[in-house]
């Protein structure tokens, strides 16, 4: 969304938006299928706790980032 929104405010045609946003979501899901996929070859169950936990960190790490910058 926040992409989106960007290059819609700097004039980007909408079909070139779209083609901008659709690639890159295809390219990182991609990359995390087969990352994914590997990591649990060695991790086992571990890799889906393991990705659970980088979510819980990268979603704190917004919150207290957009608190930070809401206080200045």
């Amino acid at each position: 969304m926040a992409i989106g929104f960007s290059i819609g405010l700097l004039g980007v045609p909408i079909l070139l938006t779209l083609l901008f946003v659709a690639l890159q979501a295809f390219i990182f899901t991609w990359l995390g299928l087969t990352f994914g996929s590997k990591l649990k070859r060695y991790l086992g169950e571990w890799s889906e706790k393991l990705t659970g936990a980088v979510l819980g960190l990268l979603g704190i790490w917004i919150l207290i980032d957009g608190f930070m910058s809401w206080s200045e």
